[in-house]
């Protein structure tokens, strides 16, 4: 909690250094009390809810009864979850904390570096509104602090977020007319909609989730880079970074979760959350998947006994007194042997190939305990 609200405070000095009249740094307190309740209930979900899969024979209604009775969670709330806690956004306001600190110094040399490793982020996650208002404004900053490529670094703050007003940014008057020249100059593109993606229940586009109808009309700033996030509860996620030439050419082979009846069914080896993982087939019929399991092509549980054999196997394996043992008594044999074979040196001439042969040593045999699996109860 302490860390939370130092890193609170950070976040509203940062803004407000950067933007003061901007209602995010206004506003920050608020933006951070939403994300701290979010972390809470992410982790309480990852904690105990296991996730269920929805296999394409049952209908929404039926699935979305069975979430609300159970403690599931679905994979698309479960991927959520996951794009978020996955973002680096500590590193992200760190970085810029410092950039800030260095050209309050009048040290440009050294906030350059780190609003260059902001801009490098820009496409590594699902940003949201606030963190996005983090990367334009280092792009900004990066076309001040280099003149020679100001008109590059401008373009690059305009494809990934072309916003129209920046006023709020404190930014020199050279760099606000650059800005509006070049704004005024871009080009938007429409996309085509691949049909994999009507099998999809939630879209994500840098950050923001949108309809189907919503993406029919969205357009995108010419040579900007897209993150894509597909998510569904029967297919398994895909996630791309897309030129916007690329979205309207790309073609993705939707691949199911989990395939097979509800006896014998298998999970995608590609899907492997941390979590539990139950499914649900048609006629109501539930499966509790073993815990990190990559398959679910069998239900086998070790019994009591097969764990004890094991153990005790492992034991024998482990005990350096027995193998001691063995080694003396084959010691001890092959000794014995040598003296027979030169006491029977003259036999085994007049006897020929006829004559007795060395004992033979038989493997010892394995024997499979018929107890050593029992189906679960479903």
């Amino acid at each position: 909690m302490k860390l939370l609200k130092k890193t609170t405070l950070i976040i509203t000095i940062t803004l407000q250094t950067i933007w003061p009249n901007s209602i995010y740094a206004q506003n920050a307190n608020t933006e951070f009390d939403h994300a701290r309740k979010a972390s809470l209930t992410q982790k309480k979900h990852r904690e105990i809810k296991t996730i269920l899969i929805k296999d394409i024979s049952v209908s929404n209604h039926d699935y979305s009864v069975a979430l609300k009775t159970n403690s599931f969670i679905s994979p698309v709330e479960s991927d959520l979850n996951s794009i978020e806690l996955n973002k680096n956004h500590k590193e992200l306001l760190s970085l810029l904390k410092k950039a800030k600190f260095y050209q309050l110094q009048n040290e440009d040399s050294l906030a350059y570096p780190l609003y260059l490793e902001i801009s490098h982020m820009a496409y590594l996650h699902h940003w949201n509104k606030l963190e996005k208002e983090i990367i334009h404004y280092s792009f900004l900053k990066l076309s001040e602090l280099s003149a020679e490529k100001q008109h590059y670094w401008i373009n690059q703050a305009l494809i990934f977020m072309p916003q129209k007003s920046i006023d709020k940014y404190d930014l020199s008057n050279s760099t606000l007319r650059e800005y509006n020249k070049q704004l005024q100059q871009i080009s938007f593109l429409k996309v085509l909609i691949p049909e994999e993606f009507y099998l999809y229940r939630l879209i994500l586009i840098n950050g923001e989730k949108v309809s189907l109808q919503q993406l029919k009309k969205m357009k995108f700033p010419k040579g900007t880079t897209i993150k894509l996030s597909l998510l569904s509860n029967s297919y398994a996620p895909v996630h791309r970074n897309l030129s916007v030439s690329d979205l309207k050419n790309y073609i993705t082979q939707p691949t199911l979760l989990v395939s097979g009846q509800c006896d014998s069914p298998e999970i995608s080896e590609s899907y492997l959350p941390k979590q539990p993982i139950s499914v649900l087939f048609k006629d109501h019929c539930f499966y509790k998947a073993p815990n990190k399991n990559k398959s679910l092509q069998t239900r086998l549980m070790q019994s009591p006994q097969a764990i004890a054999k094991k153990s005790s196997e492992q034991s024998l394996l482990k005990n350096k007194w027995l193998w001691l043992g063995f080694a003396l008594i084959a010691g001890a044999y092959f000794s014995q042997s040598k003296s027979t074979n030169n006491n029977s040196s003259h036999a085994s001439n007049t006897m020929g190939k006829n004559g007795p042969n060395t004992p033979k040593i038989t493997p010892p045999i394995t024997y499979k305990d018929e107890n050593e699996g029992t189906y679960d109860d479903l």
